[in-house]
């Protein structure tokens, strides 16, 4: 006996641009006959999607701005829900409180409209800006600067459906003005380093950003004797950031350091070399 999928009806769905499909399996086995349920299916008519393109400006108001612009490229309008930057973990995070959530969960952090009085749906041919607010910045370009480009994005949605994004590629060259910067020497390292560690390489270094130098020490970096200006803070047991103030009042990683070399650092004073 063998069976086949048959569509026993078509029709316009109500509500959205798509044909709803109806279909059943008939068996064949001397005669056919229709056998089990009945199972339907949405097929899109015209589908709604938007473009998304990344742009940035120094605002007077605002500081230094990113913004998202959202252009309707299909033929029908649709609502826009909402537009976030996401970013995806492949290991477990820890969270506020301890908890530990699954691995591959996305992380939204929503941006917002620029012109407040454009409601209603997105006609075909528009396009409206939505911008990350510049005290949530450095949050997000710390995030960049963790995960590689194909864990961060974009992305617009029409209540449930994502109907555009843009890839961490094009995302990454717009939050290059964090306040957490690398030395040539010690971006390699980092490189290599899995998430895990990049994060608390990150995490260890972020309570130092917008602090005075003098101030460092009770945000939990130790002075490094020998080698002005130079710090070391540790992101694991293992694991040593070495770190110094820039002119312009960043915070540069100057290098990176495992368990052997921690210990030395520690017990020497020693900074990091030229």
């Amino acid at each position: 006996m063998s069976e086949i999928d048959f569509v026993v009806d078509v029709r316009q769905s109500p509500d959205t641009p798509e044909l709803i499909v109806s279909k059943q399996k008939v068996a064949f086995s001397g005669d056919a006959r229709l056998v089990g349920s009945l199972v339907e299916s949405r097929v899109g008519l015209v589908a709604r999607k938007a473009k998304v393109s990344i742009v940035s400006f120094a605002e007077a108001e605002q500081g230094f701005v990113v913004v998202a612009r959202v252009e309707n490229v299909g033929a029908v309008p649709f609502e826009i829900t909402r537009v976030a930057f996401e970013h995806r973990y492949k290991q477990p995070q820890q969270v506020g409180g301890g908890a530990v959530v699954a691995e591959d969960r996305e992380w939204p952090l929503d941006l917002f409209p620029i012109d407040q009085a454009r409601t209603g749906p997105l006609q075909p041919g528009e396009e409206r800006g939505y911008y990350l607010p510049q005290i949530l910045y450095d949050n997000v370009a710390s995030t960049c600067v963790s995960l590689p480009p194909d864990q961060l994005w974009v992305a617009v949605y029409s209540g449930t459906e994502e109907v555009g994004r843009i890839g961490g590629e094009h995302v990454q060259l717009f939050f290059e003005r964090a306040s957490v910067v690398f030395h040539r020497r010690a971006v390699p390292f980092f490189d290599t380093l899995p998430e895990a560690d990049r994060l608390a390489v990150i995490r260890a270094v972020a309570p130092l950003r917008n602090v005075k130098r003098d101030q460092w020490p009770s945000a939990g970096a130790v002075p490094l004797d020998g080698t002005p200006l130079a710090f070391l803070v540790r992101a694991g047991e293992d694991l040593g950031v070495v770190v110094q103030p820039t002119e312009d009042k960043k915070v540069e990683v100057a290098d990176i350091v495992r368990e052997g070399a921690l210990e030395q650092f520690e017990a020497s004073g020693g900074g990091p070399t030229q």
